[in-house]
């Protein structure tokens, strides 16, 4: 089986897009029961799969005013009709070797997705995975990659902009990565504030040091902020449609942020607290059966009855 040339299909994270994805056309569903005047007001709650509580599940909710006949009725269709898209809504990841790979192909900038390591997910954003592989590989071409790090931070400030540091990037919260030990110039401090910059809202990665370690810029931070926008990397100078591969850690990837410019989109196979794989984060709480952690559960959609 040769490497692949293109990134693999939609991930699970951009099905959950409602104006495009999978999730949508439930949505959208819901939305036709309060404006046909069925229910007072429909969702659809999907559950957060690294929340490994009692509770996890997703759920159908339809409010109508004293119907219940109907409220069932509907809660039920739109459960239905969710199930088969299941399979559908696991992503479809590529090893990080072949993605290096693929890469060296592409004809303009590749984007690594790592949603193993998703900080807006849970994940504590310390992965070095990825910089490894790199590393390993001897990828040529320039990288942008960040990670969480305050000890690396803490020993690029106390040098300055300018000098060459030795740091031990990865594992500074998540013990399962092993941290790469490396040279690095120290190009940029910064205190880290930023703004998203879809929303404006505040976006705080503690002091931020850039890092430089020959063809690869690391933005390394103090505190797991959001990555799944450009913030981050605006807040270290640096653009991301300036660099070969870009790794963005994210449970998907923005298109007007970096899809629709980059050359290929390609999800990660990570290990990670956050990882798409579900079977290896190790649930222990949650109900079972449960897709896709058990892969031949059955579903019957049942509604339960709330009247106040």
């Amino acid at each position: 089986m040769g490497v692949p040339t293109a990134p693999p299909r939609r991930g699970s994270g951009d099905e959950l897009i409602t104006e495009t994805g999978l999730y949508g056309k439930i949505i959208a569903r819901a939305r036709e029961l309060e404006r046909e005047g069925v229910a007072l007001a429909a969702g659809f709650m999907i559950g957060n799969p690294f929340t490994d509580v009692p509770e996890l599940c997703s759920q159908a909710i339809v409010i109508t005013d004293g119907d219940a006949e109907a409220a069932e009725r509907e809660s039920i269709l739109l459960a239905d009709a969710f199930w088969p898209d299941r399979a559908r809504m696991q992503a479809e990841l590529i090893a990080v070797e072949d993605a290096i790979e693929a890469a060296r192909a592409l004809d303009g900038t590749a984007i690594f997705t790592d949603a193993a390591d998703a900080t807006s997910s849970g994940a504590t954003g310390d992965s070095n995975v990825i910089l490894r592989a790199l590393l390993d590989a001897g990828y040529e071409g320039t990288v942008l990659l960040p990670i969480v790090d305050p000890r690396a931070v803490e020993v690029a400030f106390e040098a300055g902009v300018g000098a060459v540091v030795r740091v031990r990037l990865g594992g500074a919260f998540d013990s399962r990565f092993e941290p790469v030990e490396m040279d690095a110039t120290v190009d940029l401090l910064s205190s880290g504030h930023c703004v998203h910059e879809t929303y404006g809202a505040p976006n705080d990665p503690g002091r931020l040091a850039v890092l430089l370690h020959d063809n690869i810029t690391i933005v390394a931070t103090t505190l797991p902020a959001n990555l799944f926008d450009r913030s981050v990397f605006f807040a270290g100078g640096r653009n991301p449609k300036h660099y070969d591969l870009v790794v963005v850690k994210s449970p998907h990837c923005e298109r007007h942020m970096f899809v629709d410019w980059a050359a290929g989109n390609f999800g990660i196979d990570a290990a990670g607290a956050t990882s798409a794989k579900l079977q290896s984060l190790g649930h222990t709480v949650c109900m079972r059966p449960m897709y896709p952690l058990d892969a031949d559960t059955a579903f019957v959609a049942r509604a339960t009855l709330y009247d106040r």
